[in-house]
């Protein structure tokens, strides 16, 4: 992928993180992404075994925060401000336009703000 590619798929991915997802631009969005890409949002990650193709990809990192107003993960909203960090992995097309996305977050700090505790042994 030469360099110019790679910015212009990193802009790209910034104006759909940065701008169009939280402002529900979903023109922006549906030019940008392809109307199949899957959306996946990693529970556990199977880190030992790495499979995969050299395609143009953009790896992001950013922090989320947001009011928790309704259910998530089987906990009722609380109306209290929730945070974390998250990791997204953008592949693109030979356009520019996203075809696959996954996303990882901080699942562990995020399950404490909603209440979650960890069993007794």
């Amino acid at each position: 992928m030469n360099d110019t590619i790679g910015q212009r798929n990193i802009a790209n991915a910034r104006l759909l993180l940065e701008d169009a997802m939280p402002n529900g631009r979903f023109d922006v969005i549906r030019s940008l992404v392809t109307p199949d890409a899957p959306i996946r949002r990693a529970g556990f990650a199977d880190l030992y075994a790495a499979t995969g193709d050299a395609i143009p990809t953009v790896m992001l990192q950013f922090h989320m925060t947001a009011p928790h107003s309704g259910t998530f993960a089987g906990a009722p909203g609380t109306g209290e401000r929730v945070e974390w960090d998250e990791i997204g992995v953008l592949h693109f097309d030979d356009e520019g336009t996203i075809t696959d996305l996954w996303f990882m977050c901080q699942e562990l700090s995020l399950a404490g703000q909603l209440g979650y505790t960890t069993r007794p042994s």
